[in-house]
């Protein structure tokens, strides 16, 4: 199969593009940002495929080199009306498909494959029972492999929000498996699909309705990329989604908190999954002021760099650095967000540039305002 069979009718966007060239896309790309070269840009990308397509660009090193760098935060998407991240998630199938992948890619499935953690730990650690223990019930909550494994303070956060508010999810403990939404970005298709059959399965077996994620990447796919393959019969709510419908009926009682904080916008929960408003209002019920970075929020927030931090350290490093500062630039001393993998991606930046800076996640404040 060629990239044309991959792309099918989304070759047009790529002449579409070709003719426009409107260039919104160029400047606010993190990648483009920090390497200088438009090639790393959205536009830059969609003129390489174009050039795939039409036999005039061979699959190079450095071919791959662009294609895997970019972050598939969507801010392209944001000010274009291409499917621009579409594009280059199939552009990744037809490289894999030539066995075109960087070596840690190629490691990082393995790790998914064998320990079902893209961070080669043992299957134990992200099953955190002795924490959580496995209860079944119709809406339970999903963890994902970051949260157990590397940020453990909001799995503690989870439990005291359980505990206080008499609210109980259930959990499926080790019946619960990776997403596998690393391995659709990458473009394993073939592993993606089994990790969500495990998963479906679990869920059918176990009778669950609802499942609420605290992980934006768990988040778009169990509810955007699972459907795109399987029929799915579940309602999946993001935890601020689910705590904005608990505070918003009077079921959670809490203290009123104070103080500003400034809210950074997770891509795949903001700009893939469209939730916008429900974090900032439950913030805001709790009492906090909630500052927004300038011009660059909700939709139109930056990427951290996150989502390619274990794959480009040095790259994610720089745009976080870059995110972080614009974050503190509204003078805010506490940054929350509604992904671990951003607060893990700021924590770093503000190591790095030696800023003293609490990153939280929206599930840690609630903790700390539960009476």
């Amino acid at each position: 199969m060629n990239l044309r069979d991959y792309l099918k009718d989304l070759v047009d966007n790529l002449y579409t593009c070709a003719r426009t060239q409107c260039g919104f896309c160029v400047y606010e790309c993190p990648v483009r940002r920090v390497l200088g070269f438009e090639t790393y840009s959205s536009r830059g990308r969609m003129h390489l495929a174009r050039g795939i397509v039409e036999g005039n660009v061979g699959l190079t090193e450095k071919l791959v080199d662009i294609y895997f760098k970019c972050t598939l935060c969507g801010y392209c998407e944001a000010v274009c009306a291409l499917d621009n991240t579409r594009i280059f998630r199939n552009v990744r199938k037809f490289l894999v498909s030539k066995n075109a992948v960087p070596r840690i890619h190629r490691e990082i499935r393995d790790s998914i494959v064998s320990s079902d953690n893209p961070y080669s730990a043992e299957r134990r650690a992200k099953t955190p029972v002795q924490v959580l223990p496995p209860r079944k019930s119709k809406t339970i909550i999903f963890l994902g492999c970051t949260i157990p494994i590397s940020r453990r303070q909001i799995l503690l956060s989870l439990k005291k929000f359980m505990e206080k508010s008499g609210i109980t999810l259930g959990y499926l403990g080790p019946d619960e498996y990776c997403c596998g939404l690393v391995l659709y970005e990458i473009g394993f298709e073939k592993e993606f699909l089994e990790q969500a059959e495990k998963n479906i399965k679990s869920f059918k077996e176990s009778g669950v309705e609802r499942i609420v994620t605290i992980c934006p990447g768990c988040y778009i796919a169990l509810k955007e990329r699972y459907s795109e393959y399987f029929d799915v019969d579940y309602e999946v709510l993001h935890i601020s989604e689910y705590l904005y419908e608990l505070m918003n009926k009077n079921k959670i009682k809490y203290r009123k908190l104070s103080g500003e904080i400034v809210y950074h916008d997770p891509c795949h929960l903001t700009r893939h999954g469209k939730v916008v408003e429900e974090p900032r209002a439950v913030l805001e019920w709790l009492g906090l002021t909630v500052l927004e970075a300038p011009h660059y929020n909700k939709y139109y927030s930056r990427c951290c760099g996150g989502s390619i931090l274990s794959f480009y350290p040095d790259l994610a490093s720089e745009i976080g650095v870059m995110r972080l500062r614009e974050l503190l630039s509204t003078g805010a001393e506490t940054i929350v967000s509604g992904c671990e993998i951003c607060e893990i991606a700021l924590d770093k930046a503000a190591m790095r540039e030696n800023v003293f800076v609490d990153v939280l996640d929206i599930v840690e404040v609630l903790s700390t305002a539960l009476s």
